[in-house]
C-alpha cells in the first residue's frame, strides 16, 4: 500500500470519526467557527464522494441575505443554510444573480433537489419534506452528479452557533 494510499484511509478513517461523534449534536454548540466555512461531503448510493467547501447561514439575517447579490460562485463551492429543527423550507431568488441548486437536507440524509431556481424571482422554492440544512450550489451541480434523495450527507460544525 503506498504512503498516499496510508494517508487517504487515515483522513476518511478520522472524518468518519469527527462525523460520529458530532452528530446530531452539531446544531446545539455554543462557539462561533472563527472562518465561517464548512466542508460539506455529498456521498451517493454507491459510495462517490463530492465535497463543497460551503458559507455557512446559521441565523435570520445570513439566512435571508443567503447568496444574494453575488455575481458568481466558483465550482464545489456554496452556502449552506441551518436551523436547529427540521420544518418545511422555502427559499426565493429576490436579488440573487446566480441560478442555483437547492439541495434540502435533513440529518444526514437528501430530503429533496431544487434544481436550477431561476435569479431574480419571488417563486417560492421548497420540497415535500422537512429539512434542517439546505445546501445552495451552482445550478447544474445535482444534474451534473444526479443528486437525489438516496444521497448522504455529512459536515463537521461543531463549534458553530445556530440560531
Amino acid at each position: 500500500m503506498t504512503e498516499k494510499s496510508k494517508s487517504f484511509l487515515k483522513l476518511a478513517f478520522l472524518f468518519a470519526l469527527a462525523f460520529s461523534y458530532v452528530g446530531y449534536q452539531q446544531f446545539f454548540a455554543s462557539e462561533p467557527n472563527p472562518d465561517g466555512l464548512v466542508e460539506v461531503v455529498l456521498t451517493s448510493p454507491t459510495g462517490e464522494m463530492i465535497s463543497v467547501k460551503s458559507e455557512m447561514a446559521t441565523d435570520d439575517a445570513s439566512r435571508a441575505r443567503g447568496l444574494m447579490y453575488r455575481r458568481d460562485l466558483a465550482i464545489n463551492e456554496g452556502m449552506l443554510f441551518l436551523w436547529k429543527e427540521a420544518d418545511k423550507r422555502s427559499f426565493w431568488m429576490k436579488n440573487t444573480y446566480i441560478p442555483l441548486d437547492m439541495i434540502f437536507i435533513n440529518g444526514t440524509n437528501v430530503v429533496g433537489v431544487v434544481q436550477n431556481a431561476e435569479p431574480h424571482t419571488l417563486t417560492p422554492r421548497t420540497v415535500d419534506a422537512k429539512a434542517n440544512a439546505v445546501l445552495e450550489v451552482n445550478a447544474g451541480f445535482a444534474k451534473m452528479y444526479n443528486i437525489d434523495d438516496k444521497w448522504k450527507v455529512s459536515f463537521a460544525i461543531s463549534d458553530v452557533t445556530v440560531n
